[in-house]
């Protein structure tokens, strides 16, 4: 079953796009791939956080196309292992995604706009600097305290 706020048809141009080059291989953490080919395979569900981090880290992008989302934790995810992020500037996503540092924000639903996105991201790493004041910025025990700041400011 396909949901309904991934764009599979954002995913299939893009890939069609980049077919050209013979230079591509999409790699599926899901059911998105029809059938697998030289240009695109599926790998199961891995739950394995350090396996996982060995993918995200290898791949030179990693493409997002959600119509809707919060504030996804794969892009967090991505962009701490380094891998630059294309995604639709929708929901919580702009708020994750620096702009020619860490990723790109293509206008919603637009596929032209999210292939260039995808164009300008392949091949900048995001430096370790960024990476360490992301980290940083989105760690559980900063959060934590800025919840209980907050929570001591709203009863005193």
């Amino acid at each position: 079953k396909q949901s309904p706020w991934r764009c599979n048809t954002t995913i299939d141009k893009t890939l069609e796009h980049f077919k050209k080059d013979g230079n591509v291989l999409l790699v599926s953490l899901d059911n998105n791939v029809k059938e697998e080919s030289e240009t695109e395979i599926k790998l199961p569900y891995i739950t394995d956080k350090a396996q996982l981090a060995l993918y995200y880290s290898a791949a030179s992008a990693f493409i997002f196309p959600s119509k809707a989302d919060t504030s996804p934790l794969v892009v967090r995810e991505a962009i701490l292992s380094g891998t630059p992020v294309c995604a639709y500037g929708v929901g919580g996503i702009p708020e994750l995604i620096e702009p020619g540092v860490t990723g790109y924000c293509a206008n919603p639903n637009d596929i032209d706009d999210f292939i260039i996105g995808v164009e300008n991201v392949l091949g900048y790493p995001i430096s370790p600097d960024k990476i360490k004041e992301l980290a940083e910025k989105w760690s559980y025990q900063r959060m934590a305290n800025d919840y209980l700041d907050l929570y001591k400011e709203v009863i005193s």
